[in-house]
């Protein structure tokens, strides 16, 4: 028990300090574990049902399409209601929506238009899950530790999610289709009864003194439907937020579509076969690890905007030294920093939107930061359109430059106070 204490008494756990926050990180990580079963199942079941790899890029790209019609009317919504009810909901549609499949399955009655159907249902609620769950943790331990309690909810989705894979691949292996969905149920269940544990004095989102340079908002109380419209008008009313939409987008287009390139990499240019890949995923998953508990130690001596540029810098030139290295020790390397960057631009990008908002648009802004997450198929089609043009590596060095001269732009722009994206 003492040691416990001493344990939670660190800077790098003190958002499990703050009132409700274990109950909210305990139900986000069931949520991670319903993506990390939903992930394999739909790849697996996708290929299994039509023999097409084809098939298994719609399903992908089925499953993320909601995060952009979905994000922002989300978020802004959830600035006039209840977070926390909210997040109830989604997680008991879930439920229901994974019972279904699993009847479906059960009963061999499980088409690819089904699944199709399954997998835009479950993109939406993990697009819900995403908006609400990093605008809940600014909600319960404010913008001082935001960086602290996202990196710890990333640490738990991250790992309980590589569980859920794990489980999904033995689960169809062992019992077939239904088995997952099933599994996912009773995780989206988990999820509703661990939210009911928060207190009720923090089940409402909280109201702190917005920034003295961010746009007050507006007279007048429009409807449910006209907040969730005007959320989209953050992006032309606040620079700042514009300016890390487009950040976030060029990463999600130009730098995270370079997963698709990995396989190639292994197979043709390390020559290092299936082993050689599984290996160097994990060591991108290490320097994710390493940069979250690094993030969640150092959270309270950071300048959160300076460091996603650095990160985003990072993340660039790694790609690029990749792209060159015809070494699989050094390849290794490079993967743990491409790791570091693209968990801490995970963390950052939600944390500095909500500090760039009053404090009651803050669900809209973290819905932008989800819309730009929705250009992620953009990136995948056009990386592997110029792969297969000019190679692996002239793709992956294009794409990154690409990306380099958006954040050195972004470094530029942001100077201007009004572009400036860091409060700090």
């Amino acid at each position: 028990m003492e040691m416990l204490e001493r344990l939670l008494a660190s800077s790098m756990l003190s958002s499990f300090r703050r009132p409700g926050f274990v109950w909210l990180w305990m139900a986000l990580t069931f949520n991670g574990f319903t993506n990390g079963v939903a992930s394999v199942t739909f790849g697996w079941l996708a290929l299994e049902l039509t023999g097409s790899p084809v098939a298994v890029g719609t399903i992908f790209a089925v499953r993320n399409l909601p995060r952009l019609l979905f994000g922002v009317p989300i978020g802004a919504l959830s600035d006039r209601m209840d977070r926390r009810r909210m997040l109830q909901g989604v997680n008991l549609l879930g439920a229901v929506m994974a019972l279904a499949a699993a009847g479906l399955g059960l009963t061999g009655n499980l088409t690819f238009v089904g699944l199709l159907v399954v997998a835009f249902l479950e993109g939406a609620f993990d697009t819900v899950e995403s908006t609400l769950g990093r605008t809940l943790v600014y909600d319960l331990v404010g913008g001082g530790e935001a960086v602290n309690g996202m990196a710890l909810e990333q640490l738990g989705n991250r790992g309980v999610g590589a569980a859920g894979s794990v489980a999904a691949g033995v689960l169809l292996a062992w019992y077939g289709s239904a088995a997952p969905f099933l599994c996912m149920s009773i995780a989206f269940v988990g999820a509703v009864a661990v939210l009911t544990l928060i207190p009720q004095d923090l089940r409402s989102p909280t109201r702190h003194t917005s920034l003295p340079d961010a746009p007050a908002r507006r007279a007048g109380e429009p409807s449910r439907l006209g907040t969730a419209l005007k959320g989209f008008a953050l992006l032309w009313r606040n620079p700042a937020v514009l300016l890390l939409a487009a950040i976030g987008a060029g990463a999600e287009i130009f730098a995270f579509s370079s997963e698709a390139l990995l396989p190639s990499f292994a197979r043709d240019i390390l020559e290092v076969g299936e082993t050689g890949l599984g290996n160097l995923t994990a060591a991108r998953q290490i320097g994710g690890v390493a940069g979250l508990l690094t993030l969640a130690g150092l959270s309270t001596r950071l300048r959160p905007g300076k460091l996603l540029l650095w990160m985003c810098g990072l993340f660039a030139v790694a790609l690029i030294a990749f792209a060159g290295s015809a070494s699989y020790a050094l390849s290794l390397f490079l993967m743990l920093g491409i790791g570091v960057a693209w968990a801490a631009l995970d963390v950052l990008l939600p944390k500095l939107v909500q500090d760039r908002v009053p404090d009651g648009e803050r669900g809209a802004a973290v819905g932008i930061w989800n819309l730009s997450r929705g250009t992620g198929p953009l990136g995948s089609l056009e990386t592997g359109a110029v792969a297969a043009a000019l190679g692996a590596p002239v793709a992956q060095v294009i794409n990154a430059g690409v990306f380099l001269v958006v954040v050195i732009a972004a470094a530029v722009l942001q100077r201007a106070p009004r572009w400036r994206i860091s409060s700090s």
